[in-house]
């Protein structure tokens, strides 16, 4: 089976990202692969957003993996979690020899790997039968860093990505791994310091998706994958 990566986009809805990822964790065994939200791992803590910690107040199991050593020492000192390793993502199956998951969460985070191939085939490897991987990504048609480009000749992006996705981008590299996509969803980035140029931006891009019914240029993707064998077998 190698179907084609789709040329015609789908119609998709936009979600809140951290209310989305909720309700698909909820009660399941979680592997939340960057955990600490590096660079902003203190900032967020501060302001109670912290991704790790929503999903360790709901799921009664949610193992953290990170190579960020200072964040996880911060998470264990301030919250007490004491399941959280330290290593790569890209060797999942290395560091977790014994062990499977319901869920494998990359939430913004293979925007940031050298090689997110090595962790997509080492995540099928810890993914438990009909599993799902969940992950987001940054888009590359965004309509609010074309407007960046656009408007101010700026590239706004986080220092430390080195790429952006499409749906057919995803589309292809989950499959050569496989896996094959099952859920797509869209949503914006909501900057919670509430600064003027992103209030703005967000206005603007709201207005353009509302206008012309086309989520397709939200800031990230939301994706849930799952292996393409167990797809074809439910």
């Amino acid at each position: 089976m190698n179907p084609a990566a789709p040329f015609k986009l789908p119609r998709v809805s936009l979600i809140n990202r951290d209310d989305w990822i909720l309700t698909k964790i909820l009660g399941k065994e979680v592997l939340h692969a960057g955990c600490t939200d590096n660079m902003l791992t203190h900032s967020k803590a501060d302001k109670d957003v912290l991704l790790h910690k929503k999903l360790s107040d709901i799921c009664p199991s949610v193992t953290g993996i990170d190579i960020d050593r200072d964040g996880i020492n911060f998470l264990k000192d301030k919250f007490g979690f004491d399941n959280i390793v330290c290593g790569s993502i890209e060797s999942l199956d290395a560091i977790f020899p014994e062990n499977t998951f319901d869920v494998i969460l990359a939430a913004d985070v293979m925007e940031h790997l050298n090689n997110p191939g090595l962790f997509l085939q080492t995540a099928e490897k810890v993914l438990k039968p009909f599993g799902e991987l969940i992950i987001t990504v940054p888009n590359a048609f965004s309509f609010k860093k074309f407007l960046g480009v656009l408007l101010f000749r700026q590239e706004r992006n986080h220092p430390d990505h080195v790429c952006f996705y499409s749906l057919m981008n995803l589309h292809r590299l989950l499959h050569r791994y496989g896996f094959d996509i099952s859920e797509t969803y869209t949503f914006t980035i909501v900057d919670p310091n509430k600064r003027k140029i992103n209030v703005l931006a967000n206005f603007v891009a709201d207005i353009i998706i509302k206008l012309f019914r086309n989520a397709n240029v939200a800031d990230e993707w939301a994706i849930v994958a799952k292996r393409y064998s167990d797809v074809g077998n439910s």
